[in-house]
């Protein structure tokens, strides 16, 4: 067996060994890499938050050409993000992939599409974002706004033009969120909304590593807190 081969191998039975070790365990995870691993996938969150009652952007998931071109058509305001990780590595350097508008004029060509699923949604107009962080049974709201109300991904927006408020939720809100948790197998995740002209939230993904360090600073959400009373005691 080549070098290169054996070394592809070891790596592979090394981390099936590693996974196996891991999802056999009954230790309490937050949260268990197969959940991750699934609920990162925003077909399935989408699938099931659109099952439990959220509302929605239109969403179309393909590689056909043809249809790409009908829904930005019918949906002049669209965007498109990843499927899967909002992560990449281009020439040895990590880069980020931001939600990002899209219009008819901008898909790549024809060839290069069919070789790669993309998703599209219908961009929703927004009054502010909504960032929802869950811990075990505990719900940590915070409404962003600021900057211009029509960028699509806060994210790339300067942090100093940004506010920050607590907010509470609808209590039919919560309890769809608790419910996607569950159908999710997650402990902790991090769901991000938009909220519509009409009061309405729309609801865009979950990120089950989200990072909440930065929002607990803005708000004062005592999240590290939650999740280290959590972990000394998982049955609570």
């Amino acid at each position: 067996m080549a070098s290169a081969e054996h070394e592809d191998f070891a790596r592979r039975e090394a981390t099936a060994a590693l996974e196996g070790l891991l999802e056999s365990s009954d230790w309490f995870w937050m949260n268990r890499p197969s959940r991750v691993r699934a609920a990162e996938n925003k077909v399935v969150q989408l699938a099931v938050a659109s099952r439990l009652g959220f509302c929605i952007p239109k969403t179309l998931v393909t590689n056909d050409p043809a249809a790409a071109r009908m829904f930005l058509r019918e949906f002049p305001r669209a965007v498109t993000k990843s499927l899967s990780t909002g992560a990449t590595v281009v020439g040895g350097e990590r880069w980020m992939m931001f939600t990002s508008p899209v219009l008819e004029k901008d898909l790549m060509p024809e060839e290069a599409l069919k070789l790669s699923p993309c998703i599209f949604q219908e961009a929703v107009r927004k009054k502010a974002d909504l960032r929802v962080t869950v811990v075990g049974r505990e719900i940590f709201a915070a409404r962003i706004s600021g900057g211009d109300t029509d960028e699509v991904d806060w994210r790339a927006v300067d942090r100093a033009n940004l506010t920050y408020e607590v907010c509470s939720l609808p209590q039919t809100l919560k309890r769809k969120c608790l419910s996607l948790m569950s159908e999710l197998g997650l402990v902790f995740g991090g769901m991000d909304f938009i909220i519509g002209p009409d009061g309405e939230y729309v609801f865009l993904e979950i990120n089950p590593s989200g990072q909440w360090g930065w929002i607990e600073y803005e708000t004062g959400h005592k999240i590290t807190d939650c999740i280290v009373e959590l972990l000394l005691s998982p049955g609570r």
